[in-house]
């Protein structure tokens, strides 16, 4: 099954953090975020699961941090 979540989410810069903190512009994982076109990403990603059959997918935004993470690391 498909778990479609809106991209009409807060940007990573509109999170507020307890205590006045801020994200670092610099992460590498926020400068992806803006790099990325995810919407035009999960359209192609979700044609390859079925809508009415089997587990709930992860959500299409989750999938370049996860090749990030795996292409960093050979032991995953």
């Amino acid at each position: 099954m498909i778990g479609y979540k809106s991209s009409r989410q807060l940007s990573i810069l509109e999170f507020k953090m307890p205590f006045e903190a801020k994200l670092d512009e610099n992460n590498r994982w926020i400068v992806l975020s803006k790099i990325v076109p995810l919407e035009e990403f999960a359209q192609p990603y979700y044609k390859n699961f079925k809508s009415n059959r089997g587990a709930t997918t992860n959500d299409a935004r989750l999938v370049p941090g996860v090749i990030e993470m795996i292409r960093e690391n050979p032991y995953m």
